[in-house]
């Protein structure tokens, strides 16, 4: 497999306020074991204090400001790696949009993080998921 070294988290929060940290975590323990330098988003988003700025964690204005941010973080890495929760997520849609944009590889959680694809449409990606 082709290393690649930096790998951005994508995936949901906003539906899984109460654990999304945990998984995001998890993820970025298993991914760091695997030799790679991991950007948690969930950790960005709240120690830049954009909630705070905000007035409201979870409201439109402070995703708006998270968005904007993180679109151009993307572009920093060599991946965005999905987890499983991803498609519930607009924020993580957006991110592939970026990715695509940007030439970025994907990996997905349900495969351990294992199979880079490096050559994909956002238009495609269900059939690519599916066929891992």
């Amino acid at each position: 497999m082709e290393k690649r070294n930096k790998v951005y988290l994508s995936g949901c929060m906003t539906m899984d306020k109460d654990h999304f940290k945990e998984h995001f975590a998890k993820a970025e323990k298993t991914l760091s074991e695997m030799g790679y330098d991991v950007t948690n988003t969930s950790k960005v988003e709240w120690d830049e204090g954009i909630a705070n700025e905000c007035g409201d964690a979870w409201g439109d204005k402070a995703w708006r400001e998270y968005i904007k941010r993180d679109i151009d973080l993307v572009a920093q890495h060599d991946v965005v790696a999905l987890l499983s929760n991803w498609e519930f997520s607009m924020g993580a849609y957006a991110e592939l949009a970026s990715a695509q944009r940007h030439g970025l590889a994907i990996v997905f959680e349900k495969d351990g993080f294992k199979k880079i694809i490096s050559d994909w449409k956002i238009k495609d990606l269900k059939n690519i998921e599916l066929s891992l």
